[in-house]
């Protein structure tokens, strides 16, 4: 039985329930009307009480008693159909328990398999970029023998320049920090995927602004995978921003990614965020 059905059933069966209480309640009044009425007649018989009229009083305290005895009959079957609702609800919500656990357990295995396919796509990814790169002849190159021209490169989606890369790129460019940011680095004329090359390869750490329009767009997927062929050695060099963009949405695109530790456009101002990086530039030069 389908969870919508068994949710449809216990809404249906705790409006009976409920429509079975409310005439519980009406014949009780009733009963307890009839005891005042019971009452009031005795009340008004004295020793001066004319026989014919005390006749008459015992009659309507007979009607009444009687009235009493079939609201307590129509009361217990009440009283039946209430159990009787109350085991049939009990025995649906525990077979819609059963559903919704049967249901989460479905979605977990299909998460854990989707995330593990995410996996073994960018495993297989970082695979073909080493491959391509040629993972001990590139590390050597951007570790050992090219000099460090940048400090930072800045990856991100164009929407986001505005609002936040922009900013971000000045203030890092304010604190004396060599910035690869293509409207501070790139000049008329300059070939882009040479320029982005240049600036992955010569630039000591890449700060990726992840957001909604970065995981969709083609520029940014070439950025990553250079990036990620970088840190094929273990060396980091990807200091991830989440901005506008939630966990939910970052796993789909990369599980990896979304494991990492990142700052948050939301939680760190971009001068804040400026600042962390810089501090962490001076401590790594401090540790070389």
């Amino acid at each position: 039985m389908s969870i919508a059905t068994l949710r449809n059933n216990i809404a249906r069966i705790q409006k009976d329930i409920s429509d079975i209480q409310s005439k519980i309640a009406n014949e009780q009044k009733k009963v307890s009307d009839f005891h005042n009425k019971i009452n009031q007649i005795n009340r008004s018989i004295t020793k001066n009480t004319p026989l014919s009229t005390l006749k008459n009083k015992f009659a309507q305290m007979d009607r009444y008693s009687n009235q009493i005895v079939d609201c307590q009959k129509k009361l217990a079957d009440f009283q039946k159909k209430i159990a009787s609702k109350n085991i049939e609800l009990n025995r649906q919500e525990i077979q819609l328990n059963k559903e919704l656990i049967a249901d989460q357990k479905k979605k977990d295995k299909a998460q854990l398999e989707l995330q593990k396919q995410l996996t073994r796509e960018l495993q297989a990814q970082q695979k073909t970029i080493s491959n391509l790169f040629g993972s001990s002849n590139y590390t050597s190159s951007t570790n050992e023998s090219t000099p460090i021209e940048y400090d930072v490169f800045i990856s991100h989606a164009s929407e986001d320049k505005d609002d936040f890369v922009r900013p971000l790129a000045e203030h890092l460019t304010s604190l004396g920090l060599k910035v690869w940011y293509d409207e501070l680095t790139l000049n008329w004329g300059d070939k882009l995927g040479r320029s982005i090359d240049k600036g992955l390869i010569n630039s000591r750490y890449s700060v990726v602004v992840l957001s909604k329009h970065y995981i969709n767009k083609h520029w940014t997927q070439y950025e990553l995978e250079g990036l990620l062929a970088k840190e094929v050695d273990g060396h980091k060099v990807i200091l991830p921003i989440w901005h506008n963009i939630s966990k939910n949405e970052l796993l789909k695109f990369s599980p990896t990614l979304a494991n990492t530790l990142a700052l948050n456009s939301t939680t760190f101002t971009f001068e804040e965020i400026a600042d962390k990086l810089k501090a962490l530039l001076q401590q790594s030069k401090v540790a070389q």
